[in-house]
């Protein structure tokens, strides 16, 4: 039922010229006509810059009972990695083929006109848009006619975490306001710290998940909105072209295959060099085991080793401490380990930029 009002028709009648729905959509609203001198028009597609992400060709919806919100469009290139699916401007999904089926989340607004948009990417790098316009008619309400995503984005302190719808996940950073941790994100399964830092630059790494096809990296200047600057489908990345001596901060979102969230990191903020602040090079703690019988305590001490003594750790952020299987044994903010119950776990002691150590904990 759905393909007889998709709208995409109207884009794309054909699929012989998939690469003339860009040129046509600005050629009327430009008059180039009028202007008389038609060869102007020409000097703007010449200065693309070479390293420009290419845009997707020719989307289209192609849906079909067994496959009801499925979206198809051609390859720009054949060095592109992944493709990021939009849903009126919020990222839902992301495939490594020119093609996603989408399901019925990415359109929870309910019955009405959304636009569906793919974005190339390359390095980790998005290129512009390739949009159409899809009725969704599968719902049991209509769509509001007020934008209500962005007003509850913004007010939203709803847990999200795995399982998270990723387009949630991405309205829920980009409208965040503060330095603080996202509601259900983890340290323990990204473990996302720098792994080098310079003048102008600032490497990160984190573990490699199995189940993750994709890394989201949003960063920005300590204290500033944050900014999506990264999609990349490795367990690294350098963020260039930053200044001198500044904190930064950074959060990764890793995704499955069908764009669906698998881990959020802990938010970690980390110091260019240059300046007269720097970051913690290693953390020296107490035990690295910790046996302990049923309801008993042991508190970890934690001491924190500058990179150099000519800077100063500026605090955007105790240490802070985390354990991966609270059944067993639970940890307080100020390092307190509490036993719960017999069996294994890890604590892990963490500094604002990530720099990290793993306590093995015994619960008797």
């Amino acid at each position: 039922m759905a393909p007889t009002t998709v709208a995409p028709t109207t884009v794309a009648p054909t699929t012989a010229a998939p690469t003339t729905v860009a040129p046509t959509t600005v050629a009327p609203t430009t008059a180039a006509p009028t202007t008389e001198a038609p060869i102007t028009t020409v000097a703007p597609t010449t200065t693309v810059d070479e390293d420009a992400v290419p845009t997707p060709i020719g989307l289209i919806y192609a849906g079909n009972e067994t496959l009801p919100y499925y979206f198809i469009w051609q390859a720009p290139a054949s060095d592109i990695e992944s493709y990021n699916v939009y849903v009126d401007g919020k990222l839902v999904a992301a495939s490594g083929t020119p093609s996603i089926n989408l399901t019925a989340d990415a359109f929870a607004s309910g019955n009405g006109d959304y636009t569906v948009s793919v974005k190339s990417v390359r390095n980790g790098k998005e290129s512009k848009a390739t949009s159409i316009t899809y009725t969704y008619t599968g719902g049991t309400v209509d769509k509001p006619t007020t934008v209500a995503p962005t007003t509850q984005s913004e007010t939203s302190t709803a847990a999200i975490g795995e399982g998270s719808n990723a387009g949630k996940v991405d309205s829920e950073i980009l409208n965040c306001r503060n330095d603080k941790d996202l509601a259900g994100s983890t340290f323990g399964k990204l473990c996302v710290k720098v792994k080098k830092s310079k003048k102008k630059a600032i490497s990160l790494t984190w573990k490699n998940i199995q189940v993750a096809k994709t890394y989201v990296i949003y960063g920005a200047k300590c204290g500033t909105s944050y900014k999506k600057i990264a999609t990349v489908h490795s367990k690294t990345f350098t963020d260039k072209k930053l200044r001198k001596g500044t904190y930064y901060k950074y959060m990764v979102v890793a995704l499955n295959e069908k764009g669906e969230v698998v881990a959020i990191s802990k938010l970690i903020h980390v110091a260019t060099k240059g300046g007269k602040v720097g970051n913690c090079k290693k953390l020296k703690v107490n035990k690295s085991k910790v046996n302990l019988k049923q309801g008993k305590k042991f508190k970890l001490k934690v001491k924190q080793i500058a990179e150099s003594k000519k800077v100063k750790l500026k605090k955007h952020r105790k240490i802070a401490f985390e354990s991966d299987n609270q059944d067993v044994a639970v940890v307080s903010k100020k390092g307190i380990i509490t036993a719960k119950k017999k069996g294994k776990c890890s604590v892990y002691v963490y500094a604002q930029n990530g720099v990290n150590k793993q306590v093995k904990v015994t619960v008797k």
